[in-house]
């Protein structure tokens, strides 16, 4: 999935959680052996809007969280709710708190479909209220909706619902669909437009609940972002760089061949604002070569032409 903070960074789970800082061209492993057997593939996965460093996944009915990146996991328990196939099928995070999480549920547990947790998944609310007896398949917030109460969207087995996060119930919200299975949802938040993907019966889209809110009162701020660019690329002896921080920092920066091999670095401290800084590089082979540029807490690989 792509990192809702980062365009540039991607994260993966299959055996394990991976992130790649520059578009997938090479990854970084952040869990080891998480499920315990490396048969075990991951099967959710979420990175939260409101901090990149916090990262839910999980497979069956295990969870596991990281709130530093990766550095360290911890497994969370996972309400079970009986029934054949009563595993987790959605993990999502609030888009405003990181520690605001949501899971759902397939198989028929009755009444074990939509779990809520305030404290990072360490105990969990039952939100399933009067929802049918059918596995749900995914969950959605709009993004642009209160952050006092998000509007948060499901997709079923038999359709569609809809409610507020400081709602009871839920509302049915599949008018002119099939009864079919709704497995994928995502908005199109240009046009305010909720499209669902079903299995066999296409993708429907229909109009938002309503139209955005302001953000509400004392939401988590949004993670703050450190970024670089690179003034003149191909570059010509001299590489140009743009910074914009939000703290003051050691920056590291190196330059390697696409194999890896190092043959320039330098560090440079710099402070909190907007920076233009030119560093003469060596006499290097015309091509392409990587450059690694590495903050307090954030980094960046970016893929540079000499001439």
């Amino acid at each position: 999935m792509l990192d809702p903070n980062n365009s540039n960074r991607l994260v993966a789970g299959y055996a394990d959680v991976w992130a790649s800082d520059n578009e997938g061209d090479t990854w970084i492993q952040l869990s080891n052996n998480l499920t315990g057997s490396y048969n075990n593939k991951l099967e959710v996965l979420d990175v939260s809007p409101a901090n990149s460093q916090v990262i839910y996944t999980g497979r069956r009915n295990n969870l596991y969280v990281t709130q530093n990146n990766g550095q360290s996991w911890t497994p969370r328990i996972v309400p079970a709710g009986g029934g054949t196939f009563d595993n987790l099928t959605c993990v999502l995070s609030h888009p405003y708190r990181s520690d605001i999480v949501y899971i759902t549920k397939g198989g028929y547990g009755s009444g074990s479909k939509v779990y809520r947790s305030a404290n990072s998944g360490q105990s969990w609310t039952n939100i399933s209220s009067n929802l049918p007896n059918v596995p749900v398949n995914c969950i959605l917030i709009d993004q642009e909706s209160d952050s006092a109460a998000v509007d948060m969207y499901i997709g079923t087995d038999a359709g569609v619902f809809y409610k507020k996060d400081t709602d009871t119930l839920w509302q049915y919200y599949g008018t002119g669909m099939p009864n079919t299975e709704v497995t994928d949802l995502e908005i199109q938040y240009p046009t305010r437009k909720l499209r669902a993907g079903t299995y066999g019966r296409g993708v429907w889209e229909t109009d938002i609940v309503r139209q955005p809110f302001a953000v509400g009162l004392n939401p988590e701020p949004r993670q703050q972002k450190n970024s670089v660019q690179v003034l003149s690329n191909p570059i010509d002896g001299v590489l140009k760089l743009h910074f914009d921080l939000q703290q003051g920092q050691q920056i590291q920066l190196n330059i390697q061949t696409l194999n890896g091999n190092q043959i320039w670095q330098r560090k440079i401290d710099l402070s909190s604002g907007e920076h233009i800084q030119n560093f003469d590089l060596p006499n290097l082979q015309t091509g392409i070569y990587l450059l690694k540029i590495k903050g307090s807490g954030w980094q960046e690989n970016i893929k540079i032409s000499i001439r």
